[in-house]
């Protein structure tokens, strides 16, 4: 952790401005979306949900810290054999998969049976979550 460091502060940062710019970018674009007479918040392809999904993930600072902390553990640990760093990498791999997954499946079988109104009002709370939380980071505050 002592090598992280010196970093925390400027990837707190910058994760926390994405965030922001993420969520108002998507909040922007989808209530002009509804304003210029779409009836539903802009339609996304399965790999655009999923992409979103990942992208969030490996925004927050905190998986950031987590996974950094634990790869370089590895490197400092003389016990630490090249199969035992690709079972866990491929470990990390498949977990982050298959929540990613699971956040896309939900978002999309919502997305197939929710009106259009309850849509739009889903996706502005779900986009004002994420701006609150990157501006939480922003101050610091413990997440």
């Amino acid at each position: 952790m002592s090598i992280l460091a010196p970093y925390a502060q400027t990837v707190r940062m910058v994760s926390a401005i994405v965030l922001i710019g993420f969520g108002v970018w998507l909040l922007y674009h989808g209530l002009r979306g509804n304003k210029e007479g779409s009836k539903e918040v802009s339609a996304m392809s399965r790999i655009d949900t999923y992409g979103m999904f990942l992208g969030l993930t490996l925004l927050n600072p905190v998986t950031v810290a987590y996974f950094t902390t634990l790869i370089l553990g590895l490197r400092a640990g003389a016990a630490a054999s090249p199969y035992d760093i690709f079972l866990f990498v491929i470990g990390a791999f498949s977990a982050s998969l298959s929540w990613q997954t699971l956040l896309a499946l939900i978002s999309g079988l919502a997305h197939k049976r929710l009106s259009p109104k309850l849509q739009s009002v889903t996706f502005a709370f779900g986009n004002c979550v994420v701006i609150l939380l990157g501006i939480l980071i922003l101050i610091g505050f413990p997440i």
